[in-house]
C-alpha cells in the first residue's frame, strides 16, 4: 500500500508539473497569437464545455468509491462492465449535448459581434466531448487502484495538448488551434487509457451498448450514491466556474479575459498544491481506520502550504504578469486581492472536503456548497454593476455559507473534533506562513524585477512553507532525537 501511495503521488506530481508548464507556456502563446478579445470570447465556451463530464450523474465517483471498498474480484469486474456500458451510451448523449450548448453560446451577443463561425464552436465542442469521454473512462482507473497509470497518461496528454496548441497557433489557425490540440490529445490518451484498463480487466469491451438485466440491477443499486455524488460534483464545479460565465456575459470580452487569466493561474496553482489530497482520498476510502489521523495531519500541512503560496502570489504575481503578458492582460490589485482571499479560504478546507468524499458524505458536502453557490449568484447579481471586481467580492463573501467554516464543522463533527478549534488552528498556521512569505518576497522583489519577479514569490513561498518544518525539527533536536533519526514524516507533521 505504501509503495502504491508513493508511486501515485510521484506520478501525480509529474502530471501537475506538466499542467504547470502547459499553463505558463499557453499563457504566453495566448499573448503572442491571440487578441484579448478573442481569448475573452473563447474562455466562456471552454468553461461551458467543462460542465459536460458532470452529466454522468456522479456515476464515476460513486463507482470508484464502491470499487475501492470491494473485496470480491468478480463483483468488481461486474461493476466495471456496468461502467463501460454506461459510458458507451453517455458518449452519444455528450455529443448531442455539446452541439446544443455550443449553438446556444454562438447565439449570445458577444459571440455574434465577434464574427466567429458556428462551425468553430461546434468543432470545439465535439473535440472536447471526445477528450472528456476519454478522461471519463480513464478516471475509472482510480477504482482499479491504478492512479499512478492514470496520472502518467494525464501528464503526457497535457504535453501533447500543448504541442498541438503551439503548432496550430504558429501556423495561423488562431482559435481553431484549440480544436487541433484536443483532437491530438484524444488520439494519444484514449488508446493509452484503453490499454491500461484492459491490462487490469482483460476481455473488457471498450464500447458496449448491450443493456442487460444485470446493468439495470447495478444501476438501481448505484443510483442513490451516484445522485448524491452528482449533486456534490455539480455544485463544486459551478461554484468555481460560474463566476467566469457571469463576468463573460455581463462585461466586455477584454474584462472577462483579464478575470479569466487570474482564475486560470489560480487553477493551475491549486492543481499543483492539492496533489497530496487528490492521491489521499482513495486511500482514505480503503483504510478508514487511518483516515481520521492522517486527514488532520494533512489539514495542518495544507494550511502552511496555502499560506506560504498565497504570500508569494500576493507580492509577485502582478509584476510578473506585467512582464510576461503585458499591461493589457494584467488585472488590478483589488481584483487580485479578492480572488486570492477566496483561493485561501477554499484551499484551507480542502482536505476536510476530501475526507467527506472518501467517507461518501456527498449529501453533507453538497448541501453547504449549494448554499454558497446560491449566495454567490445572488450577490453577484447585486454587485455585477461594479464589474469583475464586484463579482469577485460576491463570491468571496459567499464563502461564509460553505467553504469558510460549515464544511470544516461537518468534518470535525464526524471525527469528534471541535470545529472552532480546527478552524483556528489552520488559520493561525496559514496566516503565519503568509506573513513569512510576504516579508521574504517583498525584500527580494527590489532585486528580482521583471522576468525574475516570480523568483521572489517562489522563494517567499518556500520560506513560508519550510518554517514549520524547521520548528518541528528543532523540537526533535531539543529532545536529542535527531542524532538517531528515529522520527518519520507522520510524527513531524503532528508537531506543526
Amino acid at each position: 500500500m505504501r509503495s502504491y501511495f508513493y508511486s501515485s503521488f510521484a506520478t501525480k506530481v509529474f502530471a501537475t508539473i506538466c499542467s504547470l508548464i502547459a499553463g505558463l507556456v499557453s499563457l504566453r502563446l495566448f499573448r503572442d497569437y491571440l487578441t484579448v478579445g478573442e481569448f475573452g470570447i473563447l474562455l466562456p465556451a471552454i468553461q461551458v464545455l467543462n460542465y459536460i463530464p458532470f452529466l454522468d450523474g456522479g456515476v464515476r465517483t460513486a463507482s470508484n468509491c464502491k470499487l475501492l471498498a470491494m473485496e470480491s474480484q468478480s463483483e468488481a469486474i461486474g461493476l466495471f462492465r456496468f461502467c463501460q456500458k454506461f459510458y458507451s451510451w453517455f458518449w452519444i448523449v455528450t455529443l448531442a449535448a455539446v452541439t446544443l450548448l455550443m449553438f446556444a453560446y454562438w447565439l449570445t451577443p458577444n459571440v455574434r459581434e465577434s464574427g466567429e463561425s458556428l462551425a468553430l464552436f461546434a468543432s470545439l465542442g465535439i473535440s472536447m466531448a471526445l477528450l472528456m469521454m476519454s478522461s471519463a473512462q480513464g478516471g475509472l482507473l482510480v477504482g482499479l487502484q491504478a492512479q499512478n497509470v492514470l496520472y502518467l497518461i494525464t501528464g503526457i496528454g497535457t504535453l501533447i495538448n500543448l504541442l498541438g496548441l503551439a503548432a496550430g497557433l504558429h501556423f495561423g489557425l488562431r482559435l481553431w488551434a484549440f480544436v487541433l490540440a484536443n483532437g491530438l490529445t484524444f488520439l494519444v490518451t484514449w488508446p493509452a487509457y484503453i490499454w491500461a484498463i484492459k491490462s487490469k480487466v482483460p476481455g473488457i469491451r471498450v464500447l458496449d451498448f448491450h443493456l442487460t438485466s444485470e446493468f439495470w440491477s447495478e444501476f438501481r443499486n448505484l443510483r442513490r450514491a451516484a445522485l448524491d455524488s452528482f449533486r456534490c460534483q455539480v455544485s463544486i464545479m459551478l461554484l468555481f466556474s460560474v463566476d467566469i460565465l457571469i463576468v463573460g456575459t455581463c462585461n466586455r470580452p477584454e474584462e472577462a479575459a483579464v478575470y479569466g487569466l487570474f482564475v486560470r493561474i489560480f487553477g493551475i496553482i491549486k492543481t499543483f498544491i492539492q496533489s497530496l489530497g487528490d492521491v489521499s482520498w482513495p486511500l482514505f476510502a480503503q483504510n478508514k481506520a487511518a483516515a481520521k489521523e492522517w486527514s488532520l495531519l494533512l489539514l495542518r500541512g495544507n494550511a502552511w502550504i496555502h499560506g506560504g503560496v498565497a504570500g508569494g502570489i500576493a507580492v509577485s504575481l502582478i509584476p510578473f504578469l506585467r512582464w510576461y503578458m503585458g499591461p493589457a492582460w494584467t488585472g488590478s490589485t483589488p481584483l487580485l486581492t479578492l480572488i486570492l482571499l477566496r483561493f485561501v479560504v477554499a484551499g484551507l478546507q480542502n482536505p476536510a472536503a476530501y475526507f467527506l468524499i472518501s467517507a461518501s458524505q456527498f449529501q453533507v458536502l453538497a448541501r453547504y456548497i449549494e448554499f454558497e453557490l446560491i449566495a454567490a449568484i445572488a450577490l453577484s447579481l447585486l454587485l455585477v454593476k461594479f464589474g469583475s471586481t464586484g463579482v469577485a467580492a460576491a463570491f468571496l463573501i459567499a464563502t461564509a455559507f460553505g467553504t469558510f467554516y460549515p464544511i470544516l464543522s461537518a468534518y470535525s463533527k464526524i471525527l469528534g473534533f471541535k470545529g472552532l478549534i480546527v478552524l483556528r488552528g489552520i488559520w493561525v498556521r496559514g496566516i503565519f506562513a503568509f506573513a513569512a512569505s510576504v516579508a521574504t518576497a517583498s525584500l527580494l522583489l527590489s532585486s528580482f524585477s521583471g522576468r525574475f519577479s516570480a523568483l521572489a514569490g517562489i522563494i517567499g513561498a518556500a520560506v513560508g512553507i519550510s518554517l514549520p518544518f524547521a520548528f518541528g525539527y528543532l523540537g526533535f533536536r531539543q529532545n536529542g532525537r535527531t542524532r538517531r533519526l528515529d522520527f518519520d514524516l507522520k510524527e513531524l507533521l503532528a508537531r506543526i
